[in-house]
């Protein structure tokens, strides 16, 4: 599933390839092919157990091309209608493509190399342009193994301290940029001219939304055509639960006799405990990975290899991700397909009033934003941070926030809020643990699936229903869809969620979902209030970063730490002093990042 990288119009180059190769492959598990020419250099690296087993490359007297990420529905990379399309420029058939995928092809005939973004941008794909030089990759680390003026971008910093993460085409190297969703990026090597063509517009509401009985049949329809796509070419796979619904919905449409399951957390955490209910009740082989003892000896070093592997896409507060994937898969040697319900509770169930969203995957000021389409950067906290340069800041995050306006409409709209999930959100929070699980298997997510997508705008049972006004949740409707649709499932349908039947959750009556909540749940709920064990949460920062990780940070943030040059030194040490999750775990992965930014990427 990894990636590749190209740099064409050069006369004469210096860069190490096998260094270079490092940067898709930063595992050091995956096979690699590089190709040259008199105009440039492009390699790409695949991983050896993928399920699409051939065509990672296409190299022929006509054309040098190159596959990254996945595609479902396929055995191999379709390179004949690939570049056929490009052929007839028919390009609005790539939007009938499933799956995160970045595709390159360099036509020799033409002198011209097109670059291909899948239809939300998840496989993020990077291009520097200047002059005749043209440089692409899907590793953003490439370009710090570079040998060109490539400086840190400021503006990466300011965004990920206010949105969580860069938004748009933002990266932390200055002149070098994301591809926007759904396009075709062409770089004319004769003329040095480059344009962006987009091949699908953006998912839209539809008029008429369907309601009721007819969403869920239309639901059931759409979920039984996509999601067998994503189980079909391998032989056996593994899905990620918990106590939630979204990949249970997921687990509701797979071949089960070709399934395992898994879970992860700290000992006795409710997460673990579910998952292996949940999969005895099922009859599925089901693995834990706990966060024992050898987890913890090894969270020091796995926070700046968090960073190594995401390339910087990733927080230091996920340093669980590769302990989790590489016990899962074995070190990349089992379960060649990984799938998760990732973004299931975006499109259809989404918590706007509660924490779902916050302050992992939206900060609350930008929540702030979407609930009264106002900003309030006007306070102490943003002073201290940066002290001069709040001035500049400000004025950045507003610009920041009038282009997403321009791009979604206005921002306190349903319609606007579930874009924004869909374009910002998920290619660049879960964009970091998808880089990192897919050096260990193929990562899939069924709800990235454009069909699936288009779905949440076409029905009410979705984040457009439930937030008609962004502060009002419809709770008792939220999970009617997806409780419905799973009922369908035999298999599934007797186990309660949460210690409910799917009976309480389906029956769109609120006084009869009030009920079951009051009847079934209470006697868990004492039992939970005298059981310290029920609480345990899966993961423990807090904790971690008071006893395990104290040296280690004692040792990354000190008055010569290079975020020093960007954030006033006394906010970072009151920051360091509380020990606050949230703004320390960004004042740790920033300072990773210019770590390993100013050191060529390299651990």
């Amino acid at each position: 599933m990894p990636g590749f990288f190209g740099y064409y119009g050069l006369d004469s180059i210096n860069l190490d390839l096998a260094t270079a190769i490092e940067t898709i492959d930063p595992a050091g598990l995956c096979e690699s092919r590089a190709f040259n020419s008199a105009r440039g250099t492009c390699a790409v690296s695949w991983l050896k157990n993928s399920p699409v087993l051939a065509g990672k490359y296409l190299e022929n007297d006509r054309f040098t091309a190159c596959f990254a990420g996945d595609l479902t529905g396929f055995s191999d990379i379709p390179w004949g209608e690939i570049t056929e399309i490009l052929e007839e420029r028919e390009f609005s058939r790539f939007a009938n493509f499933r799956g995160a995928f970045a595709l390159s092809i360099y036509d020799k005939n033409k002198n011209t190399i097109s670059v291909i973004s899948d239809r939300i941008s998840q496989q993020p794909v990077y291009y520097s342009e200047s002059g005749s030089i043209f440089i692409f990759s899907t590793a953003l680390p490439f370009f710090c193994r570079f040998p060109r003026d490539f400086t840190f971008n400021e503006k990466w910093l300011w965004e990920l301290l206010f949105f969580n993460y860069p938004v748009g085409g933002t990266t932390y190297v200055e002149n070098v940029f994301k591809m926007p969703p759904a396009s075709i990026l062409e770089f004319d090597l004769n003329t040095s001219r480059q344009k962006i063509i987009s091949y699908a517009e953006p998912f839209k509401r539809t008029s008429n939304p369907l309601k009721g009985v007819e969403a869920i049949t239309e639901a059931d329809s759409v979920f039984e055509r996509r999601v067998p796509e994503y189980f079909d070419v391998a032989e056996r796979a593994t899905v990620s639960i918990t106590g939630g619904f979204d990949s249970r919905t997921i687990l509701s449409y797979a071949p089960l006799e070709r399934i395992d399951t898994y879970t992860y957390g700290i000992e006795g955490s409710g997460d673990l405990k579910e998952g292996v209910e949940i999969a005895s009740q099922a009859g599925l082989n089901h693995h834990s990975i706990e966060f024992g003892k050898d987890f913890l000896e090894e969270l020091p070093d796995l926070m700046e290899y968090t960073i190594y592997l995401s390339g910087g896409m990733e927080r230091v507060v996920r340093s669980t991700l590769p302990y989790v994937y590489r016990e899962l898969t074995a070190n990349g040697t089992r379960y060649p397909v990984i799938i998760t319900g990732i973004s299931g509770d975006h499109l259809f169930r989404d918590h706007i009033m509660g924490t779902g969203n916050i302050p992992s995957l939206i900060t609350p000021d930008m929540m702030a934003v979407f609930h009264t389409g106002n900003v309030d950067l006007d306070n102490d906290l943003y002073r201290k941070m940066f002290g001069e340069r709040y001035p500049d800041y400000t004025r950045y995050i507003t610009t920041a926030l009038e282009q997403l306006t321009s791009r979604y409409g206005d921002l306190n709209t349903p319609e606007a809020f579930l874009s924004y999930l869909i374009y910002e959100v998920t290619p660049h929070y879960f964009a970091g643990e998808a880089e990192i699980a897919k050096n260990f298997g193929t990562f899939r997510s069924p709800f990235w699936d454009a069909d699936i997508i288009q779905l949440s705008y076409d029905i009410e049972y979705s984040t457009l229903g439930f937030s008609k006004s962004l502060p009002f949740k419809d709770k008792y409707r939220e999970c009617l869809l997806q409780a419905s649709i799973m009922q369908k499932n035999k298999s599934l349908s007797h186990i309660p969620i949460n210690g409910i039947p799917l009976r309480f959750y389906s029956a769109d009556n609120k006084l009869y979902y009030n009920l079951g909540r009051m009847i079934l749940r209470t006697p868990g709920k004492i039992k939970s209030m005298l059981s310290k064990s029920a609480h345990t949460a899966p993961e423990d920062w807090r904790r971690w970063f008071e006893i395990v990780l104290e040296e280690k940070i004692n040792n990354l943030i000190t008055e010569e730490s290079f975020i020093t040059e960007y954030l006033d030194w006394k906010f970072i040490e009151e920051i360091k002093r509380s020990k606050d999750t949230h703004w320390l775990g960004k004042i740790l992965t920033a300072e990773l990042v210019l770590r390993l930014f100013n050191r060529g990427w390299k651990i």
